[in-house]
């Protein structure tokens, strides 16, 4: 009966300290998360550094970011290596629109066309669809215009539908900016079919300037 007694004790034992483990695991992820949200950049590479997680391709995803949002490109690029290196492929567009946006920021455009070029087309349309998230293609067509490739920004910014009806500030700054393409080009027309349908919402009233410009 002694050993009986003894034994659950020792199970009960186990579960409660298995049972403080996973709650303390919880908040610290929970804690992990919340710093990368807020911006607590620094925070976030110090717990993962620690190792107190799992490392899985989310986690690499995660410190390679914090690394770009704290102006160090080289480890971000180097734990990004690893993170594509574990994805799925649904994962690794994620990485591929971060990676790119760290390329854009430090002006790197042809790094940053190349990178998100790897994107894969039909999620963008998915993504359009589903969540209104035209930053890939807004991404990548400003990164043709800073290197004045007009024309091939008007075919990224495409991959967005432009010619909605309901659009967000979001859809109405992509025709703002192939409006601003087709002016590069001399397209006076087509600029301002763009520059009408930005219009259509609240956002920027102030183009109607760039309307008058090109009439």
């Amino acid at each position: 009966m002694g050993t009986f007694v003894v034994i659950v004790v020792i199970i009960i034992v186990i579960v409660f300290a298995v049972n403080i483990s996973k709650g303390r695991a919880q908040a610290n992820e929970e804690r992990l998360i919340e710093n990368y949200t807020s911006g607590n950049y620094d925070e976030v590479i110090k717990s993962l550094s620690k190792k107190e997680f799992g490392i899985t391709s989310d986690k690499l995803m995660m410190l390679a970011d914090s690394y770009f949002k704290t102006g160090d490109f080289e480890n971000g690029s180097k734990y990004m290596k690893e993170a594509e290196q574990e994805s799925t492929p649904y994962r690794r567009n994620e990485i591929y629109k971060l990676w790119g946006l760290a390329l854009y920021n430090e002006k790197d455009y042809e790094g940053a066309i190349s990178m998100l070029q790897k994107y894969d087309q039909d999620e963008i349309k998915e993504d359009a669809k589903q969540f209104n998230s035209y930053d890939v293609p807004k991404l990548l067509g400003v990164s043709f215009m800073a290197l004045e490739e007009w024309e091939l920004a008007i075919n990224a910014f495409k991959k967005a539908p432009l010619g909605a009806k309901n659009q967000n500030s979001e859809l109405a700054m992509l025709n703002e900016l192939t409006g601003d393409c087709y002016k590069e080009l001399g397209k006076a027309a087509m600029a301002k079919k763009h520059y009408n349908l930005a219009l259509t919402t609240e956002y920027k009233k102030s183009i109607k300037n760039k309307i008058k410009e090109i009439e």
